[in-house]
């Protein structure tokens, strides 16, 4: 590496860390996300049913609130017919 790129490189971890430290949030950790993170959800319109991955069906009805597994209701949301109202996850 040459003399200029380690600078970059130096720089930018500290701004990076620096960051991190100011917004109480870890970048580097975690670069997957996890494929079983609950949210609670609202639902702003009827959106039918899913299953559960216990083969158990679940409403989504208008203004219900569920605790569900995201990557179920991922679609939803970003189609705007649900909005996350905690993530479970962090």
């Amino acid at each position: 590496m040459t003399e200029i790129e380690k600078d970059y490189f130096n720089d930018y971890k500290t701004l990076a860390t620096d960051y991190m430290e100011a917004m109480d949030i870890q970048l580097t950790q975690d670069l997957d996300p996890p494929l079983d993170a609950s949210v609670e959800v609202r639902f702003l319109k009827d959106c039918g049913q899913i299953l559960s991955d216990e083969g158990e069906p679940i409403k989504l009805e208008k203004n219900s609130v569920l605790y569900v597994k995201k990557r179920l209701i991922e679609k939803f949301l970003r189609d705007g017919s649900a909005t996350i109202i905690c993530d479970h996850s962090n």
